[in-house]
């Protein structure tokens, strides 16, 4: 009886332990396959930074390579020697995810925090194009007759158009002005286009966004962690120098 329960003890330990061990493997799997998935969904939704969801999927796609690189490894042949060529590839991808690691950091942290409404429109260029327009009509009208009436009246002041072809240039001239000034008028009168504000999907920035800032959480902790226990044991080895001496 007692082989039996403790047999059974056993057992259950032991499938609590497999089910513990599946559910983070599940978990530790599923994050990346998320970003994955929602980096190609929300791939054309970031024209603030493009960049964002490409640095998602691959992150989601370095973290299952380098998860297979080294559980396959030992999982299937855990009494194999070390391959150097493996080790090598291993090494490359570390290096290849630290640097994209950090491209990503800034790309994600260089337009914090982005504008996330699709169509929202450039307070800025509606303005300047307000206030870039000119006169009104009927001021730009007046003017327009100023200039013809001083142009006439330094017409009647000169005394050197004797002939009709000078006077027919003139009146050709002040024309080709009055026809200028019209074309203008209609080209500023024309509706102004606002701008969009470049955006960046919610969903897709705040996966990034926090994906980058819990990597730096978690490493930063691991950081602390090791110069904490250096510290400690470089003080109890003085400590023990100081009381055995």
């Amino acid at each position: 009886m007692a082989g039996n329960s403790l047999w059974n003890c056993f057992s259950n330990l032991l499938d609590a332990s497999v089910y513990i061990a599946g559910c983070i493997a599940f978990l530790v799997t599923a994050f990346p396959v998320a970003q994955i998935i929602i980096g190609a969904l929300y791939m054309y939704e970031c024209p603030a930074a493009p960049a964002i969801p490409v640095y998602v999927v691959v992150c989601g796609i370095l973290a299952l390579v380098l998860m297979a690189a080294f559980a396959l490894s030992k999982l299937l042949c855990p009494a194999a020697p070390d391959n150097n060529l493996q080790n090598t590839w291993i090494l490359i991808l570390v290096l290849f995810a630290i640097i994209w690691f950090l491209y990503g950091s800034y790309q994600v942290y260089s337009i914090y925090q982005p504008n996330y409404d699709k169509n929202l429109t450039d307070t800025n260029s509606i303005n300047n194009s307000m206030y870039s327009t000119t006169l009104p009509p009927d001021n730009r009208l007046s003017l327009t007759l100023e200039n013809q009436n001083q142009r006439l009246s330094n017409l009647n002041r000169t005394s050197d158009f004797n002939n009709n072809q000078t006077l027919i240039e003139v009146i050709q001239a002040l024309a080709l002005s009055n026809i200028n000034s019209k074309t203008k008028g209609k080209h500023l009168m024309a509706p102004q286009v606002p701008a969009t504000v470049p955006y960046c999907d919610r969903t897709v920035y705040l996966l990034a966004f926090w994906t980058t800032t819990l990597v730096y959480v978690v490493a930063g902790n691991i950081l602390l962690t090791i110069i904490c226990l250096v510290v400690c044991m470089k003080i109890s080895v003085k400590f023990v120098e100081l009381v055995c001496n």
